[in-house]
């Protein structure tokens, strides 16, 4: 089965052969050709480890929390002194 990156590098050098015209139909057919090939495949609902997404979210909220606080607290702190 080829890549995509395969599939788009063929089109190009094609593209330079054939002209514009013959470009357009050529990608055409080759989404159509990663449709089914794509459709073939079976998701399956929560077969995927998810384990980074989930560090990388916990640290995002984490971080979030951490700088809304420190933001919060500099404009209290400007609001109360700033005169």
């Amino acid at each position: 089965s080829l890549s995509p990156c395969k599939i788009f590098t063929q089109i190009v050098s094609q593209c330079r052969v054939t002209g514009r015209m013959k470009f357009g139909m050529r990608i055409i057919k080759a989404t159509r050709s990663m449709e089914t090939t794509m459709a073939k495949n079976e998701h399956k609902h929560g077969s995927m480890d998810i384990s980074e997404q989930d560090k990388t979210f916990d640290g995002f909220m984490t971080w979030s929390m951490r700088v809304g606080a420190v933001s919060i607290a500099v404009v209290i702190f400007l609001a109360l002194f700033a005169r």
